[in-house]
């Protein structure tokens, strides 16, 4: 449950901290340095860090932070509060304010346990990435607590946009984009691998979880990878496989069951608290691979969330539907538009607030989908999930490679193997394991989704239709079933 910041007894509104924690922040001891926060700046809880951080150098101190979080911190001499979210939205924030109160949590399973009948769906807002606000509250407490707040700041730290337009990437420069994005990755997780004796990544058979293990490969710690295995596997799981073998890792195929997936399906929408199929049906692949994880007394792990979205690598979702025993497209993709820099912008950083596309309950983006499908799950089994990809500068540029030039090296394997080129010659592995590497959804386990979490769900009815309905059961939303279902069909 989520605790109280502070309450005071003249009414003031009741603040509700973070169910978990706040995050983490990787370059804390330079940024206390740097923008003198004293000697208890070391020891400071991540909101106070921040908040203190951004009274000493605002905006500019929020940009230079390394890390994620949702944060909130009540500052009572001054009657404020506030928020702040990591660039990309890594970590969740939610809050709803009411007439009697502000409710702030990482999830809206904590905020509708706190709140009990007063939690109204329609009321929440989902924190948008890279975004702070100060929200001042009026002397006067006799009113409703909403007529006395004032959003004294609202502010966006970081143009995605902007980083990924003014690096737009052409044929000459490749290599050095190809350059910029390993050594982002290899800064970043140096960052995120501080202090820690073993890495563990999730292997889902894709190159995107693929570079992730090869950078992890060339520290100096051991590595450990995983792989979920529904029955007899799929062809991801000989991916997975042959990828281990090549690098010379430890590796775990995580053998499930059909009952197993079923029995996940149950705990789906309550972890990633989203209703789109895509989301649900990987959200129970990443309880289940939580699950495995949690019973070795892992804590953290990374993965290669963020690649697709960058590098628009997606098609009409096609699977064999079980119940109908022919083929289905469960959702619809217009490719061609998916190789734009500015849609691929808009996959991973979403739409603007005041657009008709944004979220309010949910948010935008990477944020929304990702968050919800990846990093919710793991946060609802209490472990750590985090992808090196959400670098800032890795992520702004894959974006900003222009469609020409992915079409000219061959599309995400000629990127990949651009990028992962020194490694494969150090470690002595064919290029040809990356250039023949072939797309896959982590929920389907292989093309055509055999032996996947997909034609699970879908024979035993967790259909779209059915996924709203359940959401809208467990949280109390009012969305139309029918019309929603069509509208997710055809993005």
């Amino acid at each position: 449950m989520p605790q109280n910041i502070e309450t005071n007894p003249s009414n003031e509104p009741l603040l509700v901290d973070l169910r978990r924690t706040t995050g983490t922040i990787h370059n804390r001891g330079n940024l206390a340095t740097r923008f003198e926060l004293g000697a208890n700046a070391a020891h400071a809880s991540v909101d106070r860090f921040l908040y203190e951080g951004f009274r000493k150098g605002g905006a500019s101190f929020l940009d230079e932070v390394r890390g994620n979080f949702g944060a909130a911190y009540f500052d009572k001499a001054k009657s404020c509060v506030f928020l702040a979210r990591d660039w990309i939205g890594e970590t969740p924030l939610h809050w709803i304010m009411s007439d009697k109160q502000l409710a702030v949590a990482n999830s809206l399973a904590d905020l509708r346990d706190h709140l009990g009948n007063d939690f109204a769906y329609e009321y929440v807002r989902s924190f948008p990435q890279s975004k702070y606000a100060v929200i001042e509250f009026t002397d006067d407490v006799s009113g409703p607590i909403s007529k006395t707040a004032r959003f004294a700041n609202d502010g966006i730290y970081y143009n995605f946009s902007n980083a990924c337009n003014s690096r737009l990437v052409q044929n000459e420069s490749v290599r050095e984009n190809a350059r910029t994005i390993r050594r982002g990755l290899d800064e970043c997780l140096r960052e995120q691998l501080a202090d820690q004796q073993k890495a563990h990544v999730l292997l889902s058979g894709g190159l995107d979880s693929f570079g992730v293990a090869t950078v992890l490969r060339q520290s100096d710690i051991p590595v450990e990878s995983f792989t979920l295995s529904i029955g007899k596997g799929g062809e991801d799981v000989e991916r997975a496989e042959e990828f281990a073998r090549q690098l010379g890792i430890k590796h775990h195929v995580l053998q499930v069951t059909k009952n197993d997936v079923l029995a996940a399906a149950k705990q789906a929408i309550a972890a990633c608290e989203i209703y789109h199929s895509f989301n649900v049906y990987c959200a129970v692949g990443m309880l289940l691979l939580a699950d495995a994880l949690k019973r070795d007394d892992v804590a953290c792990a990374f993965c290669g969330e963020g690649v697709n979205e960058a590098l628009g690598d997606y098609r009409d979702w096609r699977i064999m539907d079980p119940c109908a025993t022919s083929e289905r497209i469960l959702q619809r993709i217009d490719a061609k538009r998916m190789e734009q820099v500015s849609e691929r912008v808009l996959y991973v950083w979403g739409q603007p607030t005041d657009r008709g596309k944004y979220n309010r309950q949910l948010g935008t983006g990477l944020a929304k989908h990702a968050g919800s499908r990846m990093f919710k799950p793991f946060l609802f089994k209490d472990i750590s999930l985090k992808s090196p990809y959400y670098d800032r500068d890795v992520l702004a540029s894959m974006v900003s490679i222009t469609p020409n030039v992915l079409n000219a090296v061959g599309g995400k394997p000629g990127i990949f193997a651009a990028v992962f080129a020194d490694d494969m010659s150090a470690l002595n592995i064919p290029e040809s394991l990356i250039r023949s590497s072939a797309k896959v959804r982590m929920q389907d386990a292989s093309e055509g989704g055999a032996n996947g979490i997909t034609p699970i769900l879908l024979e035993a009815g967790f259909n779209q239709q059915r996924l709203i309905e359940d959401f809208n059961d467990r949280f109390g939303a009012n969305l139309d079933p029918v019309k929603e279902s069509k509208r997710i069909a055809n993005v």
